[in-house]
């Protein structure tokens, strides 16, 4: 026998029987497309910390109102992959099948358009009013429930407050590695902006890699649509954000 044979037979013996149970495991939904809260199991988080698959944060503000209207106005001719690099907060509330596919209005705030620069240095915080000026430039304004995503560097604590409290956003993020700017190795070193929006106020963060195209087209105002991957045992959920662009709002 060739050691081609042996290696094949070596593979069969060994991996398929492991394939087929991690498949006859994956469960099979009584309503297939249709998620059902209100029903989660108990789940805790890497740190052991128990908490309510339920406990959704701002992804309580995503109700069928809000999904219908966002849909209504979806143009189909194009299509984004935002690419997401990271997506924290949400890992340490639920359960993969805790997590409810996220459907609702984008918003880009081209900061880094308005300062003329394709990005801002490392260490520079967005300031509220720096947002405030982008949008007018964009002709946009902020409504409760957006997912807002901030492209060209990270933002102040107090942008953080004015974009979750006096704008109501559901979910922040944007094309940074880090959506707030800190000095690693420094004693004094601390990270407020996450720590007011994920313990204090429940918001998850999301950073991704493809505003730009976005932002080329003009496509400032669009429908984010995160269905989860839900591998069965697993701990965090991840998602696979798409942007689809909207109409104007009759």
């Amino acid at each position: 026998m060739s050691v081609r044979s042996l290696r094949t037979l070596l593979f069969a013996v060994l991996y398929i029987p492991v394939l087929a149970g991690v498949a006859s495991a994956q469960p099979i939904p009584a309503s297939p497309w249709v998620y059902e809260g209100g029903r989660p199991a108990a789940d805790s988080s890497r740190a052991g910390t128990a908490r309510a698959a339920g406990d959704l944060g701002t992804l309580a503000m995503i109700t069928a109102e809000s999904r219908n209207e966002v849909l209504s106005r979806v143009a189909g001719d194009r299509v984004y992959d935002l690419q997401v690099q990271y997506f924290i907060g949400l890992s340490s509330w639920y359960s993969v099948t805790g997590l409810p596919p996220i459907v609702a209005r984008g918003v880009i705030i081209d900061v880094a358009g308005l300062k003329k620069v394709s990005v801002l240095p490392d260490d520079y915080r967005i300031t509220t009013q720096e947002l405030q000026d982008a949008l007018a430039v964009q002709r946009l304004s902020l409504k409760k429930g957006d997912v807002v995503l901030v492209k060209g560097g990270k933002i102040t604590l107090e942008a953080s407050q004015w974009l979750a409290e006096t704008s109501g956003a559901m979910l922040i993020g944007g094309d940074a590695l880090s959506l707030e700017a800190y000095k690693v190795g420094r004693p004094d070193m601390t990270v407020p902006v996450h720590k007011y929006l994920i313990t204090d106020r429940k918001v998850a963060i999301i950073q991704v890699e493809n505003i730009d195209q976005l932002v080329r087209d003009g496509v400032y105002e669009f429908a984010f649509i995160a269905p989860s991957i839900r591998p069965e045992g697993g701990a965090p959920a991840l998602i696979r954000p798409l942007a689809f662009p909207l109409r104007p709002a009759r």
